[in-house]
């Protein structure tokens, strides 16, 4: 299903005259790998596509695309809409065959551009303000255009990486908003900056304390420890307990975070229980991980749990005016950010109401959890296809898919949330039953549980505190217990995950009828109170 809109701009390319023609813009439009593409391509061109080729790399292990031309880019909305298109991205005149680059463009959902929303970024310096998707004349705070708030009391310059990742996520161009072809992908929100090399003297508390009072939400940390030591899995410490605090005092709150470089290690703050955990896809098909490190924890939970991806991407150059360069290699650095800023949009989903009816109702405003963020996150990952089994301690639950991330228009009727605070959890021996009825039987079913775990103590084995079990029921009365899966889908039997605070049921071809959706509390620690959990359940639904 696609729900993604492109919006580009067009320039004329290196070395030509200004009066010489503009070219015709380009694009590539990925396809689901099951599409027919002999039928989908004259559905382009009866919306504006010119020169339609296919390209089909299935038989050697590569994807589905069609590449066309488009004379009238007012047509894009009408391309984007096309239920088989799952990724569209222009084509640069001088690239060839050779890896593409993925600008942050792609990911811009039918006006859902971050607008409102403030992301907290840590990382080992501040952005170059100087630079244009940055810049205002205003000092950073309440007036200024992008940045709320620099914390660097350690005083460094401002840092390549930062403003490098700071631009994947937020950078916009102050001279043309929301026209730089490289501008980040949620580049209407706003930014909090932080510097890592502050916690020599201070806490990750107490940092993520100081952004969510600047109005951060969502934060970024492409970053990591190793306090386990050099190619030993990650031990649960007091930088992953100060995560999970913070996660479980404030219930909005959603931290994501590098699974590190390859070769190295995992370590939090991506390694906390409550983080979303990110590794970057590959471009090549041979290899799914572009970059980061293998799970899983020393206690065993997954991690990472996602892949964005971030591989030739291109972003704001430090020290510059307003240049952009394209990174040498896939980075988990950028693919956080990335991630980060589609947290950023699906929040603005739901803080403006898109959801359930898929356009914007104010009438149906809601703020969400930090669970429910990560729910659909993950719920919208998709399986690589490589040879590891699904999922796995290298992919998680493989690559963010943007076309399955927020169901707007006639697709909202695929989607089903359920956000419960704490306040009104589950405690032990309590379960909530929830039915839903599925018309379709040719979309898959996928039920995503997440909650927020209360903090572990530091140096724990075992650092879980709650266990919530996923059990759905399908109208045969065949019963899928969370996380019990086999060759990509899930299967009858096995046992409840007791480590995991995500479970999730994948079912490829659903009975039609009624299903039911339980969650159950196994274990509710009593001096924490309640357990709240989020649901997310997309497949062919009735609107009902």
């Amino acid at each position: 299903m696609a729900s993604h809109t492109l919006q580009v701009f067009a320039s004329n390319a290196a070395g030509e005259e200004d009066d010489a023609p503009a070219p015709i813009p380009t694009f590539d439009a990925v396809l689901f790998s099951d599409s027919d593409p002999s039928v989908l391509a004259p559905v382009l061109e009866s919306r504006g596509a010119q020169d339609v080729v296919i390209m089909d790399d299935r038989d050697i292990g590569g994807g589905l695309t069609l590449r066309f031309e488009l004379p009238d880019l007012g047509r894009i909305d009408a391309i984007s809409d096309v239920a088989d298109v799952r990724w569209l991205e222009p084509v640069p005149e001088t690239v060839d065959d050779g890896p593409a680059r993925q600008p942050g463009t792609v990911t811009t959902f039918h006006a859902l551009d971050g607008e409102g929303q403030v992301l907290g970024l840590i990382d080992n310096g501040k952005p170059d303000l100087r630079h244009c998707f940055f810049q205002d004349p205003e000092a950073p705070g309440p007036d200024h255009r992008k940045v709320l708030q620099v914390r660097n009391a350690v005083g460094t310059p401002p840092s390549d990486h930062a403003t490098f990742a700071a631009g994947c996520a937020v950078g916009d161009d102050a001279h043309r908003p929301g026209a730089s072809p490289d501008r980040g992908i949620a580049w209407a929100a706003k930014l909090v900056s932080g510097n890592r090399l502050d916690l020599k003297t201070t806490t990750l508390f107490a940092e993520l304390t100081q952004a969510r009072d600047a109005g951060a939400r969502v934060h970024n940390n492409s970053y990591h420890s190793k306090p386990q030591g050099s190619g030993n899995p990650a031990i649960y410490e007091e930088r992953s307990r100060y995560v999970d605090e913070f996660t479980w005092v404030n219930e909005e709150h959603l931290v994501v975070a590098s699974s590190g470089n390859s070769g190295e290690e995992q370590g939090p703050p991506g390694t906390a229980k409550n983080a979303l955990c990110v590794s970057c896809a590959a471009v090549d098909p041979g290899d799914a991980v572009g970059d980061g490190n293998p799970g899983p924890t020393a206690d065993g939970r997954r991690k990472p749990e996602l892949m964005g991806v971030a591989c030739h991407v291109r972003s704001a150059v430090n020290g510059a005016l307003c240049e952009t360069t394209e990174a040498a290699a896939c980075a988990s650095s950028y693919a956080t950010p990335r991630v980060a800023a589609a947290a950023l949009i699906a929040r603005q989903y739901f803080v403006e109401g898109y959801h359930p009816s898929g356009a914007k109702q104010a009438g149906d405003a809601l703020v969400p959890s930090s669970a429910l963020l990560k729910a659909v996150l993950l719920n919208a990952a998709a399986s690589t296809g490589g040879p590891r089994d699904y999922p796995n301690d290298a992919e998680g639950w493989g690559v963010l898919d943007v076309a399955a991330l927020l169901p707007l228009g006639e697709h909202a009727r695929n989607s089903w949330v359920s956000d419960v605070r704490n306040g009104v959890g589950l405690v032990t021996g309590e379960k909530r039953v929830h039915e839903l009825i599925v018309a379709e039987a040719g979309i898959p079913v996928k039920v995503t549980l997440v909650w927020t775990d209360p903090p572990g103590a530091s140096g724990a084995d075992d650092p879980v505190v709650n266990d919530l079990d996923l059990v759905v029921t399908a109208p045969d009365d065949s019963v899928y217990l969370g996380n019990v899966l086999s060759g990509g889908a899930s299967v009858e039997g096995g046992a409840a995950d007791r480590i995991n605070s995500t479970e999730m049921v994948l079912h490829p071809s659903p009975i039609v009828g009624r299903w039911t959706i339980e969650v159950y509390a196994r274990r509710v620690t009593e001096s924490f109170g309640r357990q709240g959990f989020a649901l997310v359940v997309t497949g062919g639904l009735t609107k009902a």
